[in-house]
């Protein structure tokens, strides 16, 4: 588990990701990231977009 610190940045909310997470994530300045929801309730953040997934079935 990894926590993260909810912080201000302008008139919004956000979170710093740790070196370690954006490594596993292969993620880069500027990628999106996804919030996907489960059904109970639970987030997952994820690099790949669900939506786009469904389409290409």
């Amino acid at each position: 588990m990894v926590e993260l610190k909810v912080r201000r940045f302008g008139n919004s909310l956000g979170v710093v990701l740790p070196k370690e997470v954006v490594s596993r994530l292969s993620t880069k300045d500027g990628d999106f990231l996804y919030l996907i929801e489960g059904s109970d309730g639970s987030y997952t953040i994820t690099t790949y977009d669900p939506a786009f997934v469904k389409k290409m079935v």
